[in-house]
């Protein structure tokens, strides 16, 4: 009988130490993923704000069709902007 009950106990205790870890690896995930996204987020304002996302002027202007030098420029800033404005709907 005392076997049994020990038994008992061991499994009991065995259970509650793997609910308990669990709970604890899905509060460390929880945190990892908080960090995470802090991160993404500080990062994305950071580019946002530094400037390298201005679009630059037009060398020159024939009617309504301005000329940029690097054209290229433009439309990747374009494209990063819009990136970065769809990231927070993820």
């Amino acid at each position: 009988m005392t076997n049994f009950i020990e038994e008992q106990q061991k499994e009991a205790l065995n259970t509650f130490e793997y609910y308990y870890d669990r709970k604890m690896i899905d509060e460390e995930i929880n945190e990892i993923n908080s960090v995470i996204s802090q991160t993404i987020t500080n990062t994305l304002n950071h580019i946002l704000e530094s400037g390298l996302l201005e679009q630059k002027e037009a060398d020159y202007r024939e009617g309504d069709v301005e000329f940029v030098k690097n054209r290229s420029h433009n439309t990747a800033v374009r494209a990063v902007k819009e990136f970065i404005s769809n990231m927070d709907k993820v």
